[in-house]
């Protein structure tokens, strides 16, 4: 097995079902930070957005109502349960929420999202990862 596979798979395995429920306790700091940031954000009704690394999806809460679909692409199996949960949940109709390779997910959809978040996300990935992510969005 190639060092990247390896350190992919690892880094994987590290946002389990565990790591999930430690974010869910500290979701208070996180819905505060997302309204502070939210007020900077010009979003439009018939926007399509991409949150890349959705987590457990609580962007979503906050800007369902403000665009025409959200996407939301996580990696990690257990975030994506966990959102699907939440947007259940909150009777959220215009989301889908997918668990796939972030990388082979973006370049798919080049050119098709009218806004793009990245939020909590940079920091978790390798540096490869991060530069072939963002560049699949423009080239």
């Amino acid at each position: 097995m190639k060092q990247e596979e390896l350190n992919r798979r690892q880094l994987k395995d590290f946002y389990d079902s565990n790591y999930v429920s430690k974010l869910h306790l500290d979701e208070e700091k996180q819905k505060k930070r997302l309204k502070r940031l939210l007020k900077f954000i010009n979003l439009e009704k018939d926007d399509l957005v991409l949150d890349v690394g959705c987590g457990n999806g609580l962007l979503l809460d906050y800007i369902a109502d403000k665009l025409s679909f959200y996407f939301g692409v996580d990696f990690s199996e257990d975030f994506i349960k966990a959102a699907k949960k939440r947007q259940e949940e909150n009777k959220i109709k215009n989301a889908e929420f997918v668990c796939k390779d972030i990388n082979i997910f973006c370049k798919n959809f080049r050119n098709y999202f009218d806004k793009i978040f990245a939020l909590d996300f940079v920091e978790h990935i390798y540096d490869e990862d991060f530069i072939e992510i963002f560049t699949s969005f423009i080239t």
